[in-house]
């Protein structure tokens, strides 16, 4: 095999691996009804149990309850986070749901609508989320002043 075929079958490896992770991704999203079935720890507020650059599978569920570990969105950050639900309160004729870190000492400083949680934890692969995190990294920034909390 010439070099030219050599580097042609190496890109073709390549493209072919990228898609297949890419089918996956997608495929397991489709088996467990979430938009993101893959999540990477990215900080330590839910030590002991999850560290950073571990590897979350995330299963949609109907309704969560307090007690459950479950991964959300909120408008000021750009990555998703992984939090135990501590309450509820009803706001202006809605419910939301209180968060926090178990190695945090407060909760979080917004509340979340069912529409911002985008499933629950129910298993993890210690550390294999790491080289994700090392992509995160540069983007794990966000605005204090933009936090959400109705009736506040």
């Amino acid at each position: 095999m010439n070099q030219k075929s050599k580097k042609f079958k190496d890109l073709f490896d390549v493209v072919v691996a990228i898609l297949v992770a890419v089918a996956i991704y997608y495929g397991l999203g489709l088996v467990l009804r979430t938009s993101m079935p893959v999540v990477t720890v990215v900080s330590d507020s839910m030590l002991p149990i999850f560290h950073v650059g571990d590897l979350l599978i995330v299963e949609n569920i109907g309704t969560p309850n307090v007690g459950d570990v479950v991964v959300y969105k909120v408008s000021i950050t750009n990555y998703p986070i992984v939090h135990r639900i501590v309450g509820r309160k009803f706001v202006n004729g809605t419910y939301y749901y209180v968060m926090k870190g178990d190695n945090n000492n407060a909760d979080d400083p917004w509340l979340v609508q069912r529409s911002n949680i985008i499933g629950k934890v129910f298993f993890v692969f210690p550390m294999f989320g790491y080289p994700r995190y090392l992509m995160y990294l540069p983007f794990k920034t966000y605005d204090e002043s933009h936090f959400f909390k109705p009736g506040q």
